[in-house]
């Protein structure tokens, strides 16, 4: 009891002296915990991305209980952007941190929409032949002397003549196929 009384004199002594009086000084940093969790299942998601975006530019992961805290925070108006995969992504409203305040900002994830498969395209190989007929008034012929020539300039066609007789025994063959066929 003479203690109490003591310390209160004591208390009011300074008060009267003029002298000043300690008090509980405001901080001008605050601290940001931002919780992730699943909007469908309430469950926390862990390694979400949480970016803090004002007067400071700070980016970290969330935990295994879905949270990520900064600390130290200087005053001014932030916003949080949070992504995950697998999830859409979301940016909060404005919050304010004001002489050292500590605020909490909760974050609910909604799952990607996936995809729906609605047809499918299937390709297949193909090979395509073309023949054409040579004659008098076709542009091959009217470049060659002879029938043979004008084959010749067909590509995978060769003409090779036995002899320069123009009688002489011509034999045409066709790419990729057996000459004594």
């Amino acid at each position: 009891m003479l203690r109490r009384a003591l310390a209160a004199f004591a208390l009011i002594s300074l008060a009267a002296s003029g002298l000043p009086i300690a008090a509980n000084a405001q901080s001008d940093s605050g601290q940001i915990t931002i919780t992730v969790t699943d909007a469908a299942t309430k469950g926390p998601i862990v390694l979400a991305r949480v970016m803090l975006d004002g007067p400071v530019l700070s980016s970290e992961y969330s935990g295994t209980n879905g949270a990520v805290k900064f600390t130290e925070v200087p005053d001014g108006i932030y916003r949080a952007r949070v992504f995950s995969r697998g999830y859409q992504a979301v940016t909060s409203d404005s919050f304010e941190i004001i002489n050292g305040r500590a605020v909490t900002v909760s974050v609910s994830l909604a799952k990607a929409e996936q995809l729906t498969i609605i047809g499918s395209v299937t390709v297949h190989s193909s090979a395509t032949i073309s023949s054409s007929t040579l004659s008098d008034a076709s542009a091959q012929r009217k470049l060659s002397d002879t029938l043979a020539d004008a084959l010749n300039k067909i590509s995978g066609v060769s003409v090779s003549t036995s002899s320069s007789d123009s009688d002489a025994t011509q034999t045409v063959s066709l790419e990729g196929h057996d000459a004594s066929q």
